[in-house]
């Protein structure tokens, strides 16, 4: 990834370690920043993935500090997809392959996003 900004003569940063995935920057010639991120590792690999922002997670220097950072953030409802009567009663699979089930929808929580 790097080397391939490189290649176009910018100067990109390092790759920077983000947790769930790594960075590169750069200013391409008009001077606008940009970050090139990995797909991986990805956000599920800490948590569940029917599960993601349904609780605060936090990177490296701020994973000490939930309660101070949580009662900044607003709240927010994941929503979730309801399941058909006849799926949930019967045990049959939703699109996905795992069984469906009704979530409530008054769940509130916030997932943080990027890095250190």
């Amino acid at each position: 990834m790097r080397d391939a900004v490189a290649s176009l003569g910018l100067r990109p940063t390092e790759q920077i370690d983000r947790r769930w995935f790594r960075s590169v920057y750069f200013r391409e010639f008009a001077g606008v920043l940009f970050e090139l991120a990995t797909d991986g590792p990805g956000y599920a690999s800490d948590e569940p993935a029917n599960a993601l922002g349904e609780r605060l997670v936090l990177p490296g220097r701020f994973g000490d500090r939930p309660k101070e950072i949580e009662a900044g953030l607003p709240d927010v409802t994941v929503p979730r997809p309801e399941a058909s009567e006849g799926a949930e009663s019967s045990g049959e699979s939703g699109p996905s392959g795992e069984s469906e089930r009704a979530e409530s929808s008054g769940s509130s929580g916030a997932s943080a996003e990027g890095g250190d």
